[in-house]
């Protein structure tokens, strides 16, 4: 099985790493996602808007202080584990994210994952911030993970997510084993109906124990 794991909110301690940023700079929430989700912009240009917020706080906002800002994430004490077990079974693992890059590039060498996919800052020849690069848009995961895991050479039947959002239920509606990993009673039950599984934050372990992924 290919087992795709998203990060912000699963496995990292941060429900967003662009909320991250955003709160570094004294930013409470950004003010474009209402148009991005209202379908009045593109996440290209949601992630140009916040990142032009963020030049609006700090001029001087370059890749080193991005990378800066998201190496204080922590990762989840369980996740290791985890990742290392599933792989002993015989599952791949990978990582897939609406989120900013750097954080996932992070995960992926801490927890050794090969596979991961997620939103790239473009900068300059001085590191300064210049735009970006939209992989993975926030409300089209499903149709990015249809066509990579089908390049990575996996069917969606042979396809296990783990997410921790209502933006992730159009990737649960098409995988083989959904799972929600949730840690309060309004969210498992706005995706109960969804998901095969749910899974508290705290008890991300309890992965091990379904059955599809006993190995």
């Amino acid at each position: 099985m290919l087992v795709v794991f998203d990060v912000d909110g699963v496995l990292v301690d941060i429900d967003s790493s662009w909320g991250k940023v955003l709160k570094q700079l004294d930013i409470q929430g950004s003010p474009n996602m209402p148009f991005y989700l209202r379908g009045e912009i593109g996440y290209y240009e949601f992630m140009l808007k916040d990142i032009n917020l963020w030049k609006s706080k700090k001029k001087e906002v370059d890749i080193y202080f991005i990378k800066d800002v998201l190496s204080n994430v922590r990762i989840h004490p369980k996740a290791k584990n985890v990742v290392d077990e599933l792989k002993k079974r015989g599952h791949e693992i990978a990582l897939l994210s609406s989120g900013i890059s750097i954080l996932v590039e992070n995960v992926a060498k801490l927890l050794d994952i090969k596979y991961y996919l997620a939103n790239d800052l473009t900068v300059d020849d001085q590191g300064k911030i210049v735009g970006g690069i939209s992989r993975v848009p926030l409300l089209d995961k499903h149709l990015v993970l249809k066509l990579w895991a089908k390049r990575l050479g996996y069917g969606l039947n042979s396809i296990v997510y783990v997410g921790d959002s209502v933006f992730d239920i159009p990737v649960f509606r098409i995988v083989k084993v959904p799972i929600a990993v949730v840690d309060n009673t309004f969210l498992e039950t706005k995706m109960k109906k969804y998901v095969l599984y749910v899974i508290k934050k705290s008890k991300l372990e309890e992965i091990l124990e379904i059955p599809e992924l006993r190995g």
